[in-house]
């Protein structure tokens, strides 16, 4: 198993925060709340599957906004240096 290879090198209280459940959902609504959970995994939610053609549509209905908002954030350290 790849954790046992990592295992040694974390810290007690990260170790202490990995859990491995497989399938043994009732473990694991022990630490998330099927309520917030897909059916997929376990959960109660019932979200729509929006892949492929559904995601890409829906991703250009939003791209205006989406350039919209990527203009905003950091400026880069040269931008910085030019602005007197």
């Amino acid at each position: 198993m790849l954790f046992a290879i990592f295992k040694p090198f974390l810290s007690e209280k990260l170790r202490n925060r990995v859990h491995f459940h497989g399938t043994d959902w009732k473990s694991f609504h022990t630490y998330i709340v099927a309520d917030s959970l897909p059916l997929q995994y376990g959960g109660l939610m019932d979200i729509p599957e929006n892949t492929g053609p559904k995601l890409h549509e829906l991703l250009c209905r939003f791209k205006d906004e989406f350039e919209e908002r990527n203009k905003h954030g950091y400026t880069k350290k040269s931008k910085v240096n030019n602005v007197s």
